[in-house]
């Protein structure tokens, strides 16, 4: 006996979107089932056992290579391409926020020290 030919799919499955939690990713799922593209929800990272709670653990949606532009369309995501260069650009953080950060902080503990060294040298005058 031989299977449909929709289960012998020798296609790729493509990531979608990484949701921050289960819920997220079946609510997604969902509007892709109403549409009739089969998808699949799986844990990402250390998976459900890891932290005791699955629905805090973030979690993927997979679908079939063939349905993954139409499933981006219907969940009004990115093109891969497009989402891919993102992710590389975004990918590279750069130091000039701590740096400000740095001598922001080294700046105000200067005023501070300052303050004090003039009101303690009054008192104790």
């Amino acid at each position: 006996m031989s299977e449909p030919e929709e289960l012998k799919r020798d296609d790729k499955t493509v990531t979608l979107e990484v949701y921050s939690s289960e819920p997220l990713a079946r609510m997604a799922a969902g509007r892709l089932e109403l549409e009739g593209i089969r998808c699949m929800v799986r844990a990402v990272g250390v998976g459900p056992g890891g932290w005791g709670v699955a629905a805090n653990v973030p979690h993927a949606l997979d679908t079939w290579e063939d349905d993954a532009v139409l499933a981006r369309e219907i969940l009004e995501l990115m093109p891969a391409e497009i989402d891919e260069r993102m992710r590389a650009t975004a990918g590279a953080p750069t130091r000039l926020p701590m740096m400000v950060l740095a001598v922001l902080g080294i700046v105000t503990v200067a005023i501070i020290i300052q303050a004090a060294d003039a009101i303690f040298g009054r008192i104790f005058q």
